[in-house]
């Protein structure tokens, strides 16, 4: 495994922001923040997303499913989930992301 300094992660970091739509959640799906990227695609500003909980980019009625759950079940659990994902952004424009979502675990655990 590479070992990456401080600066090095940091700089890692800063292009990823600066090229692609992110959103960070807690474990239970409360928004934490989201770069400028993601708000220009779902329409919101950051103090209207940041304490909200992910559902607030889902239909109602996948939000009820079990599919749903275990989807965050799974995040919790540390499994990363990418694909096409159908969310509805701000005023209930229906959008579509090709996204993943990487939990970020302790390195201890690898």
């Amino acid at each position: 495994m590479f070992k990456l300094s401080s600066s090095d992660a940091r700089a890692k970091l800063a292009a990823i922001e600066r090229s692609q739509a992110v959103i960070e959640f807690s474990p239970d799906g409360v928004i934490l923040g989201a770069n400028p990227n993601f708000l220009a695609v779902v329409g919101y500003q950051l103090d209207e997303v940041v304490g909200r909980r992910h559902a607030l980019f889902v239909d109602p009625a996948e939000q009820a499913s079990p599919a749903y759950r275990e989807f965050w079940e799974n995040l919790r659990a540390g499994s990363l989930h990418a694909g096409e994902f159908r969310r509805v952004a701000k005023g209930g424009r229906e959008i579509w992301l090709q996204a993943s979502y990487n939990p970020i675990v302790d390195r201890r655990a690898w």
